[in-house]
């Protein structure tokens, strides 16, 4: 009974030694061949995408995180400086249409989510830095840098779809509304919005995404434009009507002396359904 305690803890032994593990051929060449090994990060990446388990080279044990190499750290420090450049210079703006640049901030953030997630979970499954390099430890940096700052930026974008508002509405909106809480606002009117605080051209969550995304909800997950949103001109869009006669009524009620022309303007733009922003929502 003690011989084949021992003889089953030799047998396991041996086979728990990658040495001894005979070689496998792959991807067109031997695990233990040099190629193989090079090609290692490449393939041990598109194993990790795909869930497709890849014969490990020989030398190399399970866990060992340096397998993933520098592949993921070019990938996304790379589309980091493209999404930082690209925002700085406008390339976004002008190649992309208003539903596509919002499905690209989606795309990057469920990526580097994605990313942090699925290596942070390994850094805990594999006790940290005991089986963590520079490599590895810089992914999850990175990653999460990314997740948190085009995150924010995606959720807010998608924050201001919803309530049909561009950035200087809405930052004007919230410097009246706190003026107003704390008595400051002298009950002046800003643009589009009622005394109350309603937006003249928010018409409900659902027609607010709509219009910018188009009714075809399958294309909100694809980087291309509906029919619908490719044909609007940036300029005119969709309002609320019973939140514009309120906005008239108002702002005829307030007005005591002669209307200026920005006022007259902004009026008769409103009647006919334009915003005052060419670009909305960025």
């Amino acid at each position: 009974m003690y011989m084949k305690s021992s003889k089953n803890d030799e047998t396991q032994t041996d086979f728990d030694d990658p040495d001894e593990q005979d070689a496998q051929t792959c991807c067109c060449c031997q695990t233990d061949s040099p190629m193989y090994a090079n090609l290692w990060p490449l393939i041990f990446f598109f194993s990790a995408l795909t869930d497709f388990p890849m014969p490990l080279p020989k030398g190399k044990k399970p866990g060992q995180h340096r397998d993933w190499g520098w592949v993921p750290v070019l990938i996304v420090t790379g589309m980091a400086a493209f999404v930082y450049y690209g925002y700085l210079h406008g390339i976004f703006f002008i190649a992309l249409a208003a539903s596509d640049r919002y499905s690209f901030l989606c795309y990057v953030s469920l990526f580097a989510a994605f990313t942090f997630s699925t290596s942070l979970a390994a850094f805990i499954e594999f006790h940290g830095l005991s089986t963590f390099d520079n490599v590895a430890l810089a992914i999850i940096i990175i990653s999460g840098i990314i997740t948190l700052m085009i995150g924010t930026f995606t959720m807010s974008h998608i924050w201001l779809v919803v309530l049909n508002r561009t950035t200087i509405e809405n930052s004007q909106f919230q410097s009246w509304n706190k003026a107003k809480k704390f008595g400051n606002a002298n009950n002046r009117l800003i643009k589009v919005f009622t005394e109350s605080g309603k937006n003249v051209f928010n018409q409900g969550c659902w027609n607010n995404w709509v219009e910018v995304m188009g009714s075809n909800a399958i294309l909100w997950f694809l980087p291309f434009s509906s029919k619908q949103v490719a044909q609007t001109d940036g300029i005119h869009f969709g309002y609320n009507q019973q939140v514009l006669q309120e906005y008239r009524n108002e702002n005829a009620a307030r007005r005591k002396k002669p209307a200026t022309n920005d006022e007259i303007d902004l009026i008769n733009s409103l009647e006919h359904g334009m915003h005052h922003s060419v670009t909305p929502n960025l």
